[in-house]
């Protein structure tokens, strides 16, 4: 069985990892707090080039606590794409301001610098540029008319962890830029955010409100913990009674914590947000952040070779070719992408549906995210033409062919040229 989430970076040695936080005595006295924070957050300013690197429970945390540190609230706007998850605008109107948002390249899935020039007004205050997929924006536009404007520029790095644009990191383009290692991410903690800036002043601001924070509680720890060993039972049955069985129960027993919470479905915050990072998780991060080269260069040969495999087909849409991407998935445009995906199950095959909502997830009321339907007409165009493939460390060749062979199997041969 092929699948593209479902913690897919996880290897041998972090389930072990896990298994002995959850079931060795002796390391719950470490879950909360420890001497691994610290060193994730050194290893990262090394590895990023930052001179800070400040760690919370979540990548969405840690936006929220930097647009406090930037001073931004009630009267203020904060442009963002469209085509992106509704943490994104939740961390915004959280403050108080407002989420203004920009369509999406023609071609492509990031921002367009020249729908952002359209979006600013008076009240425009930052720009948050995700890099989506892990393919970078068009910085240099986009760092021109934040300078032009005085504009604050944070580049949100959830997808691109190992991504550069013309030779220079992700991430140390703007004045800061936040991070994710959720499950699907390029790293894994299962939760664990970072924030990363150049700026003293600005470090210090965020050290500050970062100390006042609370910890996650034990029961959000377990639950984080456990989340990686259920699936390593659930994936290989995930299709069968017992795999759907156990994944129901671990849900009711909350075994496992939720991607997004209800709260966040309705643009609310959650009591408990924001937090501190768990020790535990950073010792899941800091253990994948030493395999990021690895997986860089497996995630770059798998996508040249879909690109390869793919290129004759008409019906579908590539991805641009760009070196420097960290090709979080490898995702492809089809009219027919809802039942591509639906087809491709029935196959044993778990194509990505990363956005299949123009703000996702699905179910959420656009009106909670102050987005109004209609006004970026090509980010919710590539919504409804959007699948992924999956690049992770699982997917061996072997894998990645049998993904290319069902999709020149669903598009007729007489069909591509």
């Amino acid at each position: 069985m092929i699948h593209t989430s479902l913690s897919p970076n996880t290897e041998r040695d972090d389930l072990w990892t896990a298994f002995k936080l959850l079931f060795m005595p002796w390391n719950w006295f470490h879950w909360k707090t420890g001497g691994t924070i610290p060193n994730l957050e050194r290893t990262f300013e090394e590895r990023l080039g930052s001179k800070h690197a400040v760690s919370f429970q979540r990548g969405r945390d840690a936006l929220f606590v930097l647009l406090q540190a930037l001073g931004i609230g009630s009267g203020d706007e904060v442009i963002l794409q469209a085509y992106t998850c509704i943490v994104v605008p939740n961390a915004i109107q959280y403050t108080g301001a407002k989420p203004v948002y920009t369509d999406i390249e023609e071609e492509g899935f990031n921002m367009d610098p020249k729908s952002l020039e359209k979006a600013l007004s008076q009240k425009t205050k930052a720009v948050i540029v995700q890099h989506t997929f892990g393919e970078p924006t068009d910085m240099e536009a986009v760092q021109a008319l934040c300078k032009k404007h005085h504009l604050i520029l944070i580049e949100d790095g959830a997808h691109s962890l190992s991504a550069s644009a013309g030779g220079q990191k992700v991430g140390s383009f703007g004045d800061a830029a936040i991070w994710s290692f959720g499950r699907d991410k390029i790293i894994s903690g299962v939760w664990g955010g970072m924030l990363t800036t150049l700026s003293d002043e600005l470090a210090e601001k965020v050290r500050n409100l970062q100390a006042q924070l609370p910890l996650p509680s034990a029961s959000e720890v377990a639950s984080a913990l456990f989340h990686p060993l259920v699936f390593a039972l659930i994936k290989p049955f995930y299709a069968s009674k017992f795999g759907k069985a156990v994944l129901v129960l671990a849900q009711k027993l909350k075994l496992i914590p939720k991607v997004i919470f209800s709260a966040e479905k309705r643009g609310d915050k959650p009591v408990f947000m924001p937090q501190r990072m768990a020790n535990a998780m950073a010792r899941l991060i800091h253990r994948q952040l030493n395999k990021l080269q690895r997986f860089h260069q497996h995630r770059v040969r798998l996508s040249e070779f879909y690109g390869e495999q793919l290129k004759d087909i008409p019906e579908i849409q590539l991805p641009r070719t760009n070196e420097q991407s960290a090709w979080l998935r490898y995702t492809i445009r089809t009219t027919e992408a809802a039942d591509l995906i639906r087809s491709a199950q029935r196959k044993g095959i778990y194509l990505g549906d990363w956005y299949r909502r123009v703000l996702a997830p699905e179910g959420c009321d656009l009106k909670h995210f102050a987005y109004l339907k209609g006004s970026c007409p090509r980010a919710e165009k590539a919504a409804e033409e959007t699948v992924n493939l999956p690049t992770h460390i699982q997917m061996t060749e072997e894998k990645a062919k049998r993904v290319v062979d069902f999709i020149k199997e669903y598009f007729p041969p007489s069909h591509q040229s």
